[in-house]
């Protein structure tokens, strides 16, 4: 993520990748693209049903607030 951020001249990957994609016009918002806010819950059991490897706890109570934002086309935080 360092690696990208650095090439977008930002100090965060993912807030450039947003921003680009919003100067661009691009969708950033899963409602956009035809997810149905009925599925985000769906979507965060499927997310955290198995564990993988992540430097961070992931819970399902987090990842349905990223989907949640998401959903929405909210910056990420």
């Amino acid at each position: 993520m360092s690696r990208i951020a650095r090439a977008m001249g930002t100090d965060n990957a993912a807030h450039g990748i947003y921003d680009l994609a919003v100067r661009v016009g691009a969708k950033t918002a899963l409602k956009d693209v035809g997810m149905r806010v009925e599925d985000l819950d769906a979507a965060a059991e499927l997310a955290t049903h198995k564990r993988h490897y992540n430097p961070k706890p992931v819970t399902r109570k987090g990842v349905r607030l990223l989907l949640e934002n998401a959903y929405l086309g909210r910056r990420p935080g």
